[in-house]
């Protein structure tokens, strides 16, 4: 079983980054994830955190989503607390690339996602983001805590 198992993740580690993942990998994100909390951390150029902002706060949890559909679409939806006559409603395709990479696809940009947590009640993942703010960078990474 060992051999079996080592000669599997050789395979797995050949594959070009192109490939989709196994079809038990691309189930683990189908389905509703409803959203815990979306956070922004704002670094300096050398790393060192300016700030940490919570920047959704679920209103009613059941508007508040991802939905990863079979067919590589995505969709999200929300209102906020805040405001509660808005909808942040989203949609795409969607690539899991492995465990740790998601593709996120709408009105023909794709953004790439790092993802940090995955378990069957779970799903952290995120994406930083550079800016210049008075000619100095600053990395905004976005970060999304989903659970079923």
């Amino acid at each position: 079983m060992f051999i079996l198992a080592t000669l599997f993740f050789s395979l797995v580690a050949c594959k070009k980054d192109n490939t989709p993942p196994p079809a038990e990998t691309a189930n683990k994100i189908t389905g509703k994830w409803h959203i815990a909390n979306n956070i922004i951390i704002t670094r300096d150029s050398l790393g060192a955190v300016m700030s940490v902002d919570t920047v959704i706060i679920p209103g009613d949890p059941a508007l508040m989503y991802y939905q990863f559909n079979d067919d590589n679409t995505w969709a999200n939806g929300g209102t906020f607390i805040d405001a509660p006559n808005s909808n942040s409603a989203a949609h795409g395709t969607y690539v899991l690339k492995s465990e740790e990479k998601l593709v996120l696809s709408t009105t023909g940009q794709q953004t790439e996602y790092v993802i940090t947590t995955l378990t069957p009640n779970k799903f952290v993942f995120n994406h930083d983001r550079v800016s210049y703010i008075d000619n100095k960078k600053v990395i905004f990474r976005y970060m999304a805590e989903l659970t079923r």
